[in-house]
């Protein structure tokens, strides 16, 4: 009798959105960045950049002795919510591989200030190359950021980031030869974050506080949308780009069920996709350039494992190799490229080949 149990956790009844919602949220200091990501569904699992803004906003732990403990309990019953703070991109690696370790028990993830993590990075690989990033450097500097796109992509929950708005640019113009050159200020409204996030998400919203006659900040705000894969299954009325949702930061309001779920149970996976906002072309370049980086970085993974648990004595003949090949190798194996395969097979054939002589 043929059976379903091991593949029953990948399942997806027909016509059903088996991932969460990809949001992508940017605007100055104060536009509502973190009361947003922080009204995600729970349980909510938090990744803190360093900025800290989200946090008044999250569900806290339990007080004992006047330190809070975090309980997984209720972490997971939604009662409280699990924040990391983290600096660097071994920390972040590091944050993002436990919450995925428990990627079941969590409807959301949010990662507050992704622009700052994003910079550490570059920190760490130009201190890594003594310098400017070149050449075929790039590819090592990108694998394992688009590896944690991927991963994000096609993950079950939902999944929101935050990051700044572009500073503003500023240009000396001169209106003819010999002529004095005036400064013009430009803003730049878009998204200060590395290049393919915006094309791996669903949805690119602004953050913008309205102002009064003076040019005063005041309560009111608007989430504008500027960027969406927009399914068939939405209706052009529903979603374009320019849609504003108004909000009161003087209420307490609820920006998920404002601003996202009204698309939640008509985004279907696998529908013919509407670029709004983006170069359709451009996009899905992006969409490839980032899967392939990714099978990069998944290969080189595997391949250090395989050396690791050699070098440590892990296995100790070709049998036990065997064996821990089906446990840590083959569950994953098949989800990267066939080319990506046959660099993990190499590998593989050169270690067995490394323990033929070591038993001789």
């Amino acid at each position: 009798m043929t059976t379903i149990t091991d593949i029953s956790d990948l399942l997806s009844v027909s016509g059903t959105h088996r991932r969460g919602m990809k949001i992508l949220t940017f605007g100055p200091t104060g536009s509502g960045k973190s009361p947003l990501l922080a009204s995600f569904p729970r349980p909510l699992a938090v990744i803190d950049c360093g900025e800290g803004g989200i946090q008044p906003y999250l569900k806290p732990p339990v007080v004992v002795d006047g330190k809070g403990q975090v309980n997984l309990d209720r972490v997971f019953k939604g009662e409280e919510d699990f924040c990391l703070t983290v600096s660097g991109p071994e920390q972040m690696d590091r944050a993002i591989d436990w919450v995925f370790q428990h990627e079941a028990k969590f409807a959301s993830l949010v990662i507050d200030g992704y622009n700052l993590n994003w910079e550490d990075h570059m920190d760490f690989y130009n201190e890594k190359f003594g310098g400017d990033i070149q050449g075929g450097q790039w590819r090592i500097v990108k694998a394992g950021w688009k590896a944690r796109q991927k991963r994000m992509m096609r993950s079950k929950m939902n999944i929101g980031i935050s990051c700044w708005m572009r500073d503003i640019a500023y240009e000396q113009v001169q209106s003819r030869p010999g002529a004095k050159a005036t400064l013009n200020i430009k803003p730049q409204e878009v998204a200060a974050i590395e290049k393919s996030v915006p094309y791996t998400v669903d949805i690119v919203l602004q953050m913008r506080v309205v102002t009064d006659a003076k040019n005063r900040p005041t309560p009111r705000h608007e989430i504008v949308v500027v960027k969406a894969r927009r399914p068939r299954t939405i209706s052009p009325k529903d979603l374009f780009i320019g849609k504003i949702t108004k909000w009161q930061s003087d209420k307490t309001e609820d920006l998920w069920g404002l601003a996202i779920a009204p698309y939640v149970d008509d985004w279907k996976d696998g529908e013919i996709v509407d670029y709004l906002g983006m170069d359709a072309q451009e996009a899905v370049r992006e969409e490839r350039e980032m899967l392939a980086a990714a099978e990069d970085a998944e290969a080189g993974r595997l391949i250090r494992a395989m050396w690791s648990a050699y070098e440590g004595k892990e296995f100790k003949d070709m049998a036990g190799f065997g064996a821990w090949w089906q446990r840590v190798i083959a569950p994953t194996i098949n989800e990267i490229t066939p080319e990506s395969q046959k660099l993990v097979v190499l590998a593989k054939e050169d270690i067995k080949t490394r323990m033929e002589g070591d038993s001789k």
